[in-house]
C-alpha cells in the first residue's frame, strides 16, 4: 500500500510566485516603466523533508508536505517517483514556478504499522 509509506525529498525544491492582489495587478498592467511593489512568495522544501501520500493513481502519487497542499510525483523510467515538473505548478490555492528541484524525487521509508520494533545485532561467525 503506497499510502502506508513515509516519503522524503531527495533534493530541495523551491517554488516562487509574484503575490499581488487584483487591485495591484490592474494598476501594474497599466503602469509605464518597471513594475514596483511586487511581493515574491517562495515556498522552500528542504532536502529530506518528510511527507505522506494523499492520492495514488496509476503512476502518479500526490504527496503532502504541508496541510491541504500537495505536490505531484510521477513514476519515471528510472523507477523513481520524480517531481512532475511543469512550467506552472498548482500548489494549494496558487500557481508557482519551480525555481529549484525539478529533478527531485521521492525517497521511501516503510513505516512500522504495529508501532513496535525489535532489533538485535548479529554477532558473526568464525572458522574453528
Amino acid at each position: 500500500d503506497m499510502t502506508n509509506l513515509q516519503y522524503y525529498l531527495s533534493d530541495p525544491i523551491r517554488l516562487e510566485r509574484v503575490a499581488t492582489d487584483k487591485h495591484d495587478a490592474a494598476e501594474q498592467e497599466h503602469a509605464l516603466g518597471p513594475k514596483t511593489g511586487r511581493t515574491v512568495e517562495e515556498v522552500i522544501f528542504p532536502k529530506g523533508l518528510s511527507g505522506v501520500a494523499v492520492h495514488v493513481s496509476g503512476k502518479l502519487i500526490r504527496v503532502c508536505f504541508e496541510e491541504e497542499r500537495e505536490l505531484p510525483f510521477m513514476l519515471g523510467v528510472s523507477g523513481r517517483y520524480q517531481l512532475q515538473a511543469t512550467e506552472n505548478l498548482p500548489y494549494g490555492e496558487h500557481v508557482y514556478r519551480i525555481t529549484e528541484g525539478k529533478k527531485s524525487y521521492l525517497l521511501v521509508k516503510e513505516t512500522n504499522v504495529d508501532g513496535k520494533r525489535e532489533t538485535r545485532r548479529a554477532v558473526g561467525m568464525q572458522l574453528e
